[in-house]
């Protein structure tokens, strides 16, 4: 059921940032009868939307990882002894990446 509105959330949220990049696109240029204003206050409200839809569906991929992975985190704390003179170096796995280009 999560996966289902993750979808729905995913494909409103692109209708929406769709209508609202229509409505910006009217505004073109100043009309003197009031048009202009309406276009750009329903280019803002589909925006809004848009970004609150994608918000949502932030929100659930969160959830759905949280689902998968029980809602455990995993913490590890070594302690590491360095002498005098000594260096240390602290990290995880380090894997070598490719070549930069």
């Amino acid at each position: 059921m999560l996966a289902h509105q993750m979808a729905t959330a995913h494909a409103m949220a692109l209708r929406l940032a769709a209508k609202a990049d229509y409505f910006a696109s009217l505004c073109q240029s100043w009309d003197k009868t009031g048009r202009q204003q309406v276009q750009s206050i329903e280019a803002a409200r589909m925006a809004t939307a848009s970004v609150r839809m994608m918000d949502a569906f932030g929100r659930a991929a969160l959830t759905l990882e949280r689902l998968r992975n029980g809602g455990r985190q995993t913490v590890v704390v070594q302690h590491v002894a360095v002498s005098e003179g000594g260096q240390a170096v602290v990290a995880g796995t380090v894997n070598q990446g490719g070549e930069r280009k």
